[in-house]
Parts: C-alpha cells; sequence; structure tokens
C-alpha cells in the first residue's frame, strides 16, 4: 500500500502492535527506523511517532529519532513547549525526557547539535513531575546538568546540584552528581 494511505498506516499500527505483544523490540528498533529513513517526506503523525521516538532514542539513532519528532508533531506538541503549566501525563512525561535528550545532544566536536537551554527546560519539568529519587528523575537530573555543561554553566549545575542535595537529603546520592556541588577549579 502507498505509505501516505490509510491501509498503511493501519498495516504498520498492526505490526506495532505484533511486534509489542511478541516482546519484539530489536524488530520494532529496525522497523521505526526503517520507516522514519525509507519515507523522509511523510508526516508521522503523533501515534507513529511517539512509538517511534523512545525506540529509536534508546537504540542511540538520535538523527532518525529527531526526524520521528519533527514529523510527528511531538517537537511543537503543546506539552512540549516553554511555558506550558499542564500537568502531564506519564506518556507526555516519557516523551518530554526524550525530547530533552535529543535537545542535548553533543556533536563529535563536544558542541551542542540542537537547543540545550530548551532541553534543560524540558528535563526540568520532567524532574518536577517525578518523585525525587525515581529513575527517571535522575535521569533528568543528568539530562539537565549535560545542558549546562553543553552551555558551560558550570556554577548553576553545581547550585543545582547543592540546592536538590540540600532539600532532599535522605536520597543516596551517586558520587557523580555530588562531585558537581564542587566544580573543578580550572587551572591558570
Amino acid at each position: 500500500a502507498p505509505p501516505d494511505g490509510g491501509l498503511w498506516r493501519a498495516a504498520l499500527r498492526g505490526e506495532m502492535q505484533a511486534l509489542a505483544l511478541l516482546g519484539a523490540e530489536a524488530d520494532a528498533t529496525a522497523l521505526a527506523l526503517h520507516v522514519v529513513l525509507a519515507h523522509p517526506g511523510l508526516d508521522l503523525g503523533a501515534d507513529i511517532g511517539a512509538w517511534a521516538l523512545p525506540r529509536l532514542v534508546n537504540a542511540g539513532h538520535y538523527g532518525p529519532a529527531r526526524a520521528a519528532a519533527e514529523r510527528s508533531g511531538l517537537l511543537s506538541a503543546p506539552f512540549a513547549q516553554p511555558g506550558h503549566a499542564g500537568a502531564l501525563t506519564a506518556e507526555q512525561c516519557d516523551l518530554l525526557f526524550l525530547l530533552g535528550v535529543l535537545d542535548v545532544q553533543a556533536g563529535p566536536d563536544g558542541r551542542a547539535l540542537h537547543d540545550p537551554a530548551m532541553g534543560r527546560g524540558r528535563l526540568a519539568r520532567v524532574r518536577a513531575a517525578c518523585d525525587p529519587g525515581a529513575g527517571l528523575w535522575w535521569a533528568a537530573l543528568r539530562g539537565e546538568l549535560q545542558a549546562l555543561d553543553l552551555l558551560d554553566a558550570l556554577d548553576e549545575a553545581a547550585a543545582l546540584v547543592a540546592g536538590l542535595h540540600a532539600t532532599h537529603p535522605g536520597l543516596p546520592w551517586p558520587d557523580d552528581i555530588t562531585a558537581r556541588i564542587a566544580p573543578p577549579v580550572a587551572e591558570a
């Protein structure tokens, strides 16, 4: 069927569901990658984008993941915009985290590929929506710190960690994060 038709989309959704039922994540990732790369002009729609995005990000296919986010409307979705004050659903929280990860990617030269300030904002919103100490809370905090690294804001990273450490002293703080409280002194 032509990829812009209803039958093609229905068949793809059926394949997605079958792969989920089979627990075939490697095949699901391969299918997501194929769909994004083989049909570059195709509007994926939010449902296909939301299915493809986590698979592509988790597999390290950041370029195709960004293309999926753009072509599905997820990057421009209201919940993904700065200043969105509404509560996030669990799915939106996961998607916002993945969009934040894409924003804070560094290239081979160590420079930001996209918008680390936007990523930091998205990841801060995810962290705020999570219980302190939850897995996604730590992952979002690490992403925020990566964004601050890309923005060359080490003092701000130290202040963020110090403030969170003071607010949540009972959490088992990982060494890589607590080391940020006193950033290394630059050599003269």
